[in-house]
């Protein structure tokens, strides 16, 4: 992984700030990167150059999403309160790729709902590859290799999107079909398809919790903490299920 000392600042404190948790709860919030950060650094050298020439970046407030950070145990609690994922360890774990893989069927369901031509529109016009781009593609899939858990998962989808990019579409176009994906990924972690941890799913509404002694059946009323109504929370973070992305805050 990248040395996040080494990273340029995201500029989200502004972001953070607004956010309802550290507003009126002082909770600690981290930005995560949906498409991983260390991704972008596994990626074919032509790739790189091709998507600084499209003025893509992997900061972009598009493919991130702000989560109870695990830098204080109270942000834990709140996570755990709230029914939001709690942003914790390296996402390597190997259960991520078990419980992704065991909810194919209802993200299915969940993304036919959502759009009920899905499956007519998986084939696009443009997607056949040059005997340049192909080349472009296998490096790709040879660096995006070793990886695991939350990345793995990441990976393949990343690699599914890499596939459509070309050097002569637009920016406007090539950035599309990233911050898409960013989107998809923000999707299946809101609703606790895809996981940052290996107990990640205990976070979700008809989960059991952090359990921790003070969790008490995700009451927490021994937190000493006035908390804000839920609803006004899911109001303020989601859109139709979906946690806002950072763009959308």
């Amino acid at each position: 992984m990248s040395n996040k000392e080494n990273r340029p600042s995201l500029n989200d404190s502004r972001k953070i700030k607004k956010h309802i948790l550290y507003r009126e709860l002082d909770c600690p919030i981290t930005s995560h990167h949906l498409i991983s950060y260390s991704l972008f650094d596994k990626i074919s050298i032509r790739r790189t150059n091709q998507m600084n020439d499209h003025n893509y970046n992997r900061d972009s407030f598009e493919n991130l999403v702000l989560l109870p950070s695990r830098d204080k145990a109270f942000a834990k609690h709140v996570a755990c309160y709230y029914c939001l994922p709690w942003h914790s360890s390296g996402h390597t774990g190997r259960n991520i790729i078990k419980h992704f893989n065991e909810n194919k069927y209802k993200r299915d369901v969940r993304e036919k709902k959502k759009n009920p031509f899905l499956r007519n529109v998986k084939q696009m016009k443009g997607n056949t590859m040059t005997e340049e781009e192909m080349k472009t593609y296998n490096e790709d899939v040879k660096g995006l290799k070793r990886v695991s858990g939350y990345h793995k998962i990441v990976s393949t989808l990343f690699l599914s999107v890499l596939k459509k990019l070309k050097c002569n579409q637009s920016n406007l176009v090539y950035n599309d079909h990233l911050d898409e994906l960013s989107e998809k990924i923000c999707d299946y972690i809101s609703y606790f398809e895809l996981l940052l941890s290996n107990p990640g799913y205990n976070f979700a509404s008809d989960q059991v919790g952090c359990r921790e002694v003070m969790c008490n059946n995700r009451k927490h009323d021994s937190d000493g903490v006035e908390w804000v109504l839920k609803e006004q929370v899911d109001l303020e973070l989601k859109i139709s299920g979906r946690l806002k992305l950072l763009s959308e805050i």
